[in-house]
């Protein structure tokens, strides 16, 4: 009887997993991990082939004739193929945003020309800058003045100096004020086609102006404006510094949001991102898009709202901090309510004040407050365990179910255990009251809940109550003279 390999429907299975990833977790840059890692799958088919022949020739089993069958050749053929489109489609859109495409290290379609730009303009103490450049990146510094200054370089692709030069002119430079607007203009888009030109500009304004920007291909690097920040493009990397009024992002891609020092709200909508850091922001925080990098937020005065095709974020104020990857989320020093829907996540929170609400699909679940008195807890997780520190003087009343899994308590407080259902199935629940408290609900529906003794609960400060006011004193009434 012939032998039939299983390393096929393996290759297979592999493929439709990677597919199936892509569909569920659109953040991941599934194109860039095939681009870089694709050469595995080949290697893996070839060591699991050499196992089945040596298995079948220590069993006596009768060897294939051919070392892989015509249809495990065309599967061959359609992943160096699928492989090699990845590399090249990433690296070719990574190089064709910036205006430049090299095959193993020699530039196409041309060579790079560069052309200085000086210009300036009187603009007033408080003016609105609208940026208008396609391609290129853009600092924007402030300086004590009434004059808007620019230099810049434009880096042209041409097969020619007289080609270079005619494209230099037909995409002039223009800085034109219109009121309280000053709009700097590049004319990228009057040549046309694919992206022949870009410039990178580097501007000094007044400290009270406004910066509104739009491009297709740059980075901004802003800092010390009086005014608000807008910015919206195709795909950009941004950083802002100290910026007395609001920020706002809108991008289909980035690779790095970052605001540090922003006195109003921050909005940020995006596609895909990868690094979003926010840091003394003193507005409301409001984000949306996916990121497959690192979310930090540190020093957060007002709420943040958080909405990813992935994790659902709500928090009052973070004082502390926020950290917020593929796998995990954790906090410290936050003041809820605290809500969080997450898919696939680890969460640990330390240090939190007011209810905290989390669901997760699938993930673990540890908590740590550390203020009292403690505040209502509903959490819960499909797939998952659950760690809860109560610190010590904590009064709550608790209702703890392990769903196919066991509760452990380890406070020593007086919780009743038992087991509700037959067999293997059952579930686990700790209930019970330790002094007058709050409600704190912990339900996982595959996984063990356990309650860990934490340390000394800190007492957290009564709001003082502003003293009442003084009445006002009431005239003193005349004295009557007894009638004679």
């Amino acid at each position: 009887m012939k032998q039939r390999s299983f390393v096929g429907p393996l290759v297979l299975i592999a493929l439709g997993a990677l597919f199936l990833v892509n569909n569920l977790r659109p953040d991941l840059p599934l194109m860039e991990l095939l681009g870089r890692y694709w050469p595995f799958l080949l290697i893996g088919w070839g060591v699991l082939r050499l196992v089945e022949v040596l298995v079948w020739s220590a069993t006596q089993k009768p060897l294939p004739d051919r070392g892989l069958s015509g249809g495990e050749w065309a599967v061959v053929v359609l992943v160096v193929i699928f492989g090699t489109s990845a590399v090249f489609t990433t690296r070719v859109r990574d190089r064709w945003n910036d205006g430049r495409i090299t095959v193993r290290g020699l530039e196409m379609f041309g060579e790079s020309y560069d052309f200085p730009m000086t210009s300036g303009s009187p603009c007033g103490k408080a003016p609105k800058i609208v940026i208008d450049n396609s391609r290129g990146n853009v600092r924007v510094t402030t300086a004590d003045t009434e004059e808007c200054k620019l230099n810049g370089t434009k880096t042209v692709k041409a097969f020619g100096q007289t080609e270079a030069d005619k494209y230099n002119t037909d995409t002039p430079l223009e800085m034109v004020r219109q009121g309280d607007q000053l709009i700097v203009r590049t004319n990228h888009d009057r040549i046309g086609g694919w992206p022949r030109v870009k410039a990178d500009l580097e501007l000094v304004v007044p400290k009270g102006a406004s910066v509104e920007a739009r491009n297709r291909y740059g980075d901004y690097d802003i800092s010390d404006l009086n005014g608000n920040v807008e910015i919206n493009s195709e795909n950009t990397g941004v950083r802002v510094q100290n910026i007395a009024g609001w920020f706002r992002v809108d991008t289909r891609k980035s690779d790095v949001i970052r605001a540090i020092g922003v006195k109003g709200a921050v909005d940020i909508k995006g596609g895909r991102a990868q690094d979003l850091e926010l840091e003394n922001i003193e507005g409301t925080v409001t984000i949306g898009g996916n990121y497959s990098g690192d979310v930090q937020f540190r020093n957060i005065s007002k709420p943040i709202r958080m909405e990813t095709s992935q994790t659902t974020l709500r928090v009052e104020k973070a004082p502390g901090q926020i950290r917020m990857a593929l796998g995990n989320l954790t906090g410290n020093n936050l003041v809820g309510p605290i809500q969080i829907t997450a898919k696939n996540k680890d969460v640990q929170i330390t240090d939190f004040t007011q209810p905290a609400d989390i669901n997760i699909d699938r993930g673990d679940i540890e908590l740590k407050p550390v203020k009292l008195p403690l505040t209502k807890m509903d959490i819960h997780t499909k797939s998952g365990n659950i760690e809860l520190s109560m610190p010590a003087g904590a009064k709550y009343t608790m209702r703890a179910s392990a769903k196919h899994g066991e509760t452990e308590n380890e406070t020593g407080a007086q919780l009743q255990s038992e087991n509700e259902g037959r067999g293997k199935n059952h579930d686990s629940v700790l209930t019970g009251s330790v002094g007058p408290g709050p409600q704190i609900n912990l339900t996982t529906e595959r996984g063990n809940i356990t309650l860990k003794k934490g340390g000394v609960g800190v007492e957290t400060p009564a709001t003082p109550t502003a003293p009442a006011t003084p009445k006002t004193p009431q005239a003193p009434q005349a004295i009557k003279t007894e009638q004679q």
